[in-house]
Formats: C-alpha cells, sequence, structure tokens
C-alpha cells in the first residue's frame, strides 16, 4: 500500500539518510581543504605514486567514492606550517627536536623546503620533510630527510627524494649532495646520487 512502512524498510531508510548525512559531511570537508587548495595552489601539489606534476599543479579532483580514495598525499613547498607537527615526526624516528624559533630562522633562509602530508576528511598529518640549503646557482645540499615510520617501506621516501629534486632542477641547481648513513647509502644510490664522486670525500668541523 503506497505510503506505508514495515520496519525492515524504516531501517533501510534510516540507514540511508545516515550514509547520506556522512556523504555531505565528506563533501564540506574536502571542499574546505580544496578552497586551502585553491587560495595557495602554488604551494602544493598531489602524490600519485610516482611524482609526474609540478609545483604549480592544481589538479585536485577526488572522487566520492570509498575511504581509501579520500586519502591521498599532498607535497608542500609552504614554510608556514604548524612545528609542533615537524616535533612529532622527528619524535617518531628518534631525532631531538628543535626549539622553533631557531627552526623558524633555518627554514626562512633554507633555499627550499618539502613537506609531505597525509590527508584525510578529518586530519591533515605531517609525514615527511626534507629542506635543502644553496648558494642559489650551483649547488644545493639535503638536510633532514624523513619520513613517518609508519609510512615507510611504501615508496613515499623516493618519492619525497625525486619531488624535492624536481623542484631543484627546475631552479637549475645541478649539483645537489646530501650526507647518508650507512643504512640509507643503497637508497641514495637508486635515485642516482653516487660516493665520493672522483675520490671526493665529504668531511666535517664541529665547534669543540
Amino acid at each position: 500500500m503506497a505510503g506505508e512502512f514495515y520496519p525492515n524498510q524504516i531501517s533501510i531508510s534510516e540507514k540511508f539518510n545516515t550514509l547520506l548525512k556522512k556523504k555531505t559531511d565528506l563533501e564540506t570537508s574536502i571542499n574546505l581543504q580544496h578552497q586551502n587548495i585553491d587560495q595557495n595552489p602554488q604551494k602544493w601539489s598531489k602524490y600519485d605514486d610516482v611524482i609526474t606534476t609540478n609545483i604549480s599543479s592544481n589538479n585536485f579532483n577526488i572522487p566520492l567514492a570509498t575511504h581509501q580514495q579520500l586519502e591521498q598525499f599532498i607535497f608542500s613547498t609552504d614554510i608556514n606550517f604548524d612545528l609542533n607537527q615537524l616535533d612529532k615526526l622527528f619524535e617518531a624516528v628518534s631525532w631531538m627536536t628543535r626549539d622553533h624559533e631557531n627552526m623558524k630562522i633555518a627554514l626562512k633562509h633554507s633555499f627550499l623546503v618539502v613537506t609531505l602530508w597525509f590527508v584525510t576528511p578529518t586530519q591533515k598529518q605531517l609525514i615527511g620533510f626534507t629542506r635543502a640549503v644553496s648558494d642559489h646557482v650551483y649547488n644545493a645540499t639535503l638536510w633532514d630527510v624523513v619520513i613517518h615510520p609508519n609510512f615507510q617501506n611504501q615508496g613515499l621516501g623516493k618519492s619525497l627524494i625525486q619531488y624535492t629534486l624536481e623542484q631543484l632542477q627546475l631552479q637549475h641547481i645541478e649539483n645537489i649532495t646530501l650526507f647518508a648513513g650507512s643504512k640509507a647509502v643503497n637508497f641514495y644510490h637508486n635515485l642516482g646520487f653516487i660516493t665520493d664522486p672522483n675520490g671526493i670525500k665529504g668531511m666535517f668541523w664541529v665547534s669543540p
């Protein structure tokens, strides 16, 4: 009979309304994220398995299908981010945290800062970081390369370095160096870095 609902039908209707509300909430959250990205398109790039976009990319179409599809990794070159997130990232890999005022100065005077964020409809977590210092013409050195342990062995460290190299090459920096621990040497070899090129050794002078 038209207009009548049996108990099981009412239950289905309630579930449908609940799903519809969740969909609306997700759309609202994503729209807010897109507004942030659209306001600073030069600072954000989307990660899609292998980096193919450049720093000016603003292609951020996200399908509303499954929760997994709503998760994404985003690179940023904006130095103005929550340093408490950087503290958590450093602590996750057993690095010492750094004074925020000093870190702000270090970021300001770095030639390039790259952060990698894991973004869902409910949170944005800093999971990767590196920065480069440079003479702005010939040379650059990478420092503080880090990926959160929960996101290691997924190709994200490789993509972080590839993205950073790409941005440095866009600035015509061709001689790029870094310092690697013994366990990371093969990782960087696979990305094209050479150990002791032409017999040149890296050397440190540390204040007594």
